[in-house]
């Protein structure tokens, strides 16, 4: 015999996929709300699928409402809490955002991605530097990406290292041109070391990205 309750939620489920794929994304919100405040029907997946959606839509203070209310609900999901750090990291909210992802690294101290991000964190909010230093060499050994070689390089900049910030931030460029973000170090570095006007090519190579938008 079918559950008609679980047909209903697979059903649903079904809808916000297909509302999602034709780009219908408030349709999808509200169907996954619909869910959401069904009795009985919950799940880790539906906060991180509903708070994804809501960031796509460039709403992100409901998608940390969404996230809060799945955290007080599940809170031992590291998904969860893993989310929640990198939206706050996204919002600037770096203190929020290291919290959690301190969190998240006591349970995945391998993960190579939480590493990074913990490391950059650390060096936003100018905490830990050593430490955060030894997280982003410990991720960039074991495989070498441009976001990887970026927080290295922001690290030894607020450390005041510029020429090891500077090698780093090369890399990140060359492996990623078109980042803004990691553009964005490299002119600070540039600036730091007194070389203003390659500081100011960079910051012109920005602008120019930002305009072809």
């Amino acid at each position: 015999q079918v559950d008609r309750g679980e047909a209903r939620t697979q059903a649903l489920l079904h809808l916000a996929g297909l509302y999602h794929i034709v780009g219908y994304n408030q349709d999808a919100i509200q169907t996954l709300h619909e869910l959401l405040d069904s009795a009985g029907v919950s799940d880790p997946l539906l906060y991180q699928y509903l708070s994804y959606l809501y960031t796509i839509e460039d709403e992100n203070a409901a998608a940390l409402a969404v996230l809060e209310r799945g955290i007080e609900e599940y809170p031992e999901s590291i998904e969860l809490q893993y989310r929640l750090g990198l939206l706050h990291a996204m919002m600037d909210n770096h203190t929020a955002a290291l919290k959690h992802m301190q969190i998240v690294a006591q349970q995945r101290p391998a993960d190579i991605e939480v590493m990074n991000n913990l490391a950059y964190l650390y060096a936003q909010t100018g905490q830990n530097l050593e430490y955060a230093a030894t997280l982003a060499r410990t991720a960039l050994n074991q495989e070498e990406r441009a976001e990887f070689h970026d927080t290295l390089g922001w690290i030894y900049f607020k450390q005041r290292r510029y020429d090891e910030a500077l090698i780093h931030l090369r890399k990140a460029r060359d492996m990623r041109p078109d980042d803004p973000h990691i553009l964005e170090h490299l002119a600070r570095v540039y600036a730091a070391r007194g070389e203003h006007n390659r500081a100011a090519d960079v910051e012109n190579t920005i602008e120019k990205l930002q305009n072809n938008k």
